[in-house]
C-alpha cells in the first residue's frame, strides 16, 4: 500500500474502505464501517456480485460518512451500465446525502444523484478497471475512468447530510443492484486531485488487495 491510501488512512481522510478480494467485507480504513451483505455472492479475486434484486452491503450509518465533499472510487469489472445501477449510496425516504450510480438515458451515464436532481456526465464505462466521482456541496462533480480524468458533471450538486445507512451495489429500495463485479469501494471526506486519482488507481492494482 503506497502513498495516497496510507497517507488518507493516517489523517482520517479516507473514511471507508471494503475490499473484497480479502474474502470480507471489513474497513480498512480503520473507522469500524464494516459491511453486512444481503444475497451477495462472493466472486474470489473479482470481489463480489450482485445477483438478486435484493443484494446489498449495507453500511450502518456514522458521523464520518456524513459528508458534504467527497470522493468515490470503486475498482470493479464494469460489464453494465444500464437501469439505474447504484455503486454506493447513502439516502433513504428520509434524504439523500450522495448516490453514485450508472445508467442508461439519452446515452449511457456516470451520475451524482443529490436529491434535488442528477448531475451526470454521458460517457460509456463498459470495460474500465476503476471508476471514480468526486464533489462536494455547490461544486460540480468529476468522474475519473482507471485513474484518468474523463469530465464534468453537467451541474453542481448540492450535497447535505443525513442519518441513512450506506448501501453499496444497490438502492435502500432495491431494484437498482450493480451488474457488475465489485472488488473494492472506498469513500473519502474530500475531493481527490487528478494526481491522486492516477496513483489511487495504481496502489489498488499494484497493491493487488488484502491476503
Amino acid at each position: 500500500m503506497t502513498t495516497v491510501i496510507r497517507d488518507s488512512i493516517a489523517d482520517g481522510s479516507l473514511v471507508l474502505w471494503h475490499d473484497y478480494r480479502a474474502g470480507h467485507m471489513n474497513d480498512l480504513s480503520g473507522n469500524g464501517n464494516d459491511g453486512t451483505p444481503t444475497s451477495v455472492a462472493w466472486a474470489g479475486r473479482e470481489g463480489v456480485a450482485f445477483p438478486f434484486s435484493t443484494s446489498v452491503i449495507t453500511v450502518a450509518d456514522s458521523a464520518e460518512l456524513q459528508v458534504t465533499a467527497y470522493t468515490a472510487v470503486a475498482l470493479l469489472r464494469c460489464r453494465s451500465q444500464v437501469s439505474y445501477e447504484y455503486l454506493i449510496s447513502k439516502f433513504d425516504a428520509g434524504g439523500v446525502n450522495y448516490a453514485v450510480q450508472f445508467y442508461s438515458s439519452g446515452g449511457d451515464k456516470v451520475a451524482d444523484y443529490d436529491g434535488a436532481g442528477t448531475r451526470s456526465l454521458i460517457y460509456n464505462v463498459t470495460g474500465s478497471r476503476m471508476v471514480a466521482l468526486d464533489t462536494a456541496n455547490g461544486e460540480t462533480g468529476k468522474v475519473y475512468q482507471n485513474g484518468v480524468y474523463i469530465g464534468d458533471l453537467n451541474t453542481a450538486s448540492a450535497t447535505a447530510v443525513n442519518d441513512a445507512p450506506v448501501k453499496i451495489g444497490n438502492r435502500y429500495d432495491n431494484g437498482y443492484r450493480l451488474r457488475s463485479h465489485l472488488e473494492a469501494i472506498l469513500l473519502w471526506n474530500k475531493r481527490l486531485t487528478a494526481t491522486e486519482h492516477a496513483s489511487v488507481y495504481s496502489e489498488l492494482h499494484e497493491y493487488g488487495g488484502p491476503s
